[in-house]
Order: C-alpha cells, then structure tokens, then sequence
C-alpha cells in the first residue's frame, strides 16, 4: 500500500492544532504519516506535537527556526517518506474519507494530482459551502484534465476557486523533484508553486467534494482591506500572475486572449479585496494588462480555434 505524507507547518496555532492534528490520524485512509514541522513557534505548539508524537508512531516533528511557511513546507516535502503529498494548515481539519477519495481518484484515473474542494468556516462557527454534488453543470466538472485543459477550466468559479491553493489536494511526491516552495516570497506562496506541479504532470483529476475546511480569521490579512500587508499581497499576486503567463506562454498553455488573463485577475482582486475603490482596482488592472497580457499574449491561431 502506497504511503501519504500530510505536512503540516506549524506556527502559534495551539487553539487549532490539536483538531487539525486529530482530523489526519483519523483518517479512513491509515497508511500515512503527520508531518509537523514545528516553525519556531512560541506558543504550545510544540508541547501539542510533541503529545501526538507519543500517542502515534505515525507523527514526526521537524524543529527549524522561524523562516516562514514556504520553508517549513519545503522541510517535510525533503523529509517525507510518502509516495504522495498533501498539505494541512495547521488551523484547519479535514474529513475522514478526505485522503481516501483523493487517492482513489488519482489510482483509479492513472493521474497525478487529485484537486479536491473545500468549505469555510469562520470564527463564530458559521459555515460556506461552495460546492454541490448535485449540480449538473458542478458535475460535469469532476473529470480528468491534462494541464492544458485544466488552465482552461478556470473559468469556471468552482476550478478558479480551488486552483491555487497547495491544500486541498494530492501530489504525486516526484511532482516535487524539480519544484519546491517560494522562499524569498512573504505572502501568495502558493500562487507561486501550484500552477508548476500542474505543468509537470500528465494528468489531474477534479473531486468534487467539500471534504478540507478552511478556517477564516478576522483578522486574517483579507480581512483588513487597506493594510500594508493587503498592499504588498497583491503585489505578489501580480509578480505571480506574470511567472505564471510566461511559464504557460513557454509550454503553449492556454493564455490565448487578453480577456482570459484578464478576468483571472479580476476574479482574484475581487475576491481579495472587496471593498476597494474602483480607481484602485482600475489601477491595479491596468498595470497586470500593461505589464502581463503586453508581454505574453499570444494570439489565439484559425488552427487553435477548430480544435
């Protein structure tokens, strides 16, 4: 049987941590191992860790100082012992047949990456869901992909949703190889390294199922719209859309019109930052247009059109 690696960085989430860690070892799928890479944090959290190593042989903990989250991904991708990665934050959970489904679909379809879905709850226990099985139009959805099908996909809300984030999914551990997290970037890391795993593989597989629950904070960096710390994120979306049009440029993945490249951005700003001016967004979309769909557009071909 084939072993999954959940890794999990860990940095000041005691009040989480113990539900996040309970939610993996608990898992219908048990060939695996928690991965707790404890990043300097000065909390309790590695007292919780250290208590979930003794109870199960499948718990390891790596100690590094604190140097971000990319980095302590980045140090239990190199120590995990799995033929497959996920990736758990640590104030989030995940259902039991979490693991179970996504490596069925992977084996059952001969692909490399399973995207499954996920729903939020925030931090008065109130719920979002944003996937329904049910739906025809959702269920059409829940395929396989090669990588020039699945850029495609998102224009769909509920792919462009679960794109980017390197949670919520199942990696083939060799994705790996030649790809590893952002370390001199602060914020949108994964925004960074998801679409490069894509690339690399043969072939994805969407799961349709609201099985990984994100945790939303109030004070989260999204939730202050005018923050420093919002102003710098979506300057690092911005660098990251530009890799990310370049590199599918390179591969001739489908950045094949302005409109599309743009309405990835417009997706993103209004998620991230509702509330903003309409001058500010006005601002920030010009400069992606400008500096993005100017330099890497390729004009969709009477060949590409047919096909």
């Amino acid at each position: 049987m084939e072993k999954i690696s959940i890794i999990i960085p860990v940095y000041q989430v005691a009040q989480y941590l113990a539900a996040c860690i309970e939610s993996c070892l608990n898992q219908s799928y048990q060939h695996l191992e928690v991965i707790l890479v404890d990043d300097g944090s000065p909390d309790e959290s590695l007292r919780i860790c250290e208590h979930y190593r003794q109870r199960d042989s499948r718990v390891r903990i790596v100690c590094t100082k604190n140097q971000g989250i990319s980095r302590a991904r980045n140090k239990g991708i190199q120590v995990a012992s799995g033929d497959y990665i996920a990736f758990v934050d640590s104030d989030d959970t995940i259902a039991p047949d979490y693991l179970q489904h996504l490596y069925q679909s992977i084996k059952q379809t001969h692909s490399e990456v399973a995207v499954g879905s996920f729903y939020r709850i925030d931090d008065q226990n109130v719920y979002y869901f944003i996937s329904r099985r049910s739906d025809l139009e959702q269920a059409k959805l829940e395929r396989t992909y090669t990588p020039h099908e699945f850029f495609q996909a998102r224009k769909h809300p509920l792919i462009n949703r679960n794109f980017e984030f390197l949670w919520g999914k199942l990696f083939k551990k060799e994705l790996f190889d030649l790809v590893e997290c952002p370390t001199k970037r602060v914020l949108a890391e994964d925004a960074y390294t998801t679409w490069k795993l894509y690339a690399q593989a043969r072939q994805i597989v969407f799961v349709n199922r609201d099985e990984y629950c994100y945790r939303l904070h109030t004070g989260s960096v999204t939730g202050r719209k005018d923050s420093p710390s919002l102003i710098a994120l979506r300057a690092h979306v911005l660098k990251a859309r530009e890799e990310q049009v370049a590199m599918e440029a390179a591969a001739d993945l489908p950045i094949s019109s302005g409109g599309q490249a743009q309405d990835m951005l417009t997706q993103l700003i209004l998620a991230a930052a509702a509330g903003d001016s309409r001058e500010r967004y006005q601002v920030w979309n010009a400069k992606y247009l400008q500096q993005v769909i100017g330099r890497f557009h390729r004009p969709v071909s009477r060949s590409d059109s047919t096909n």
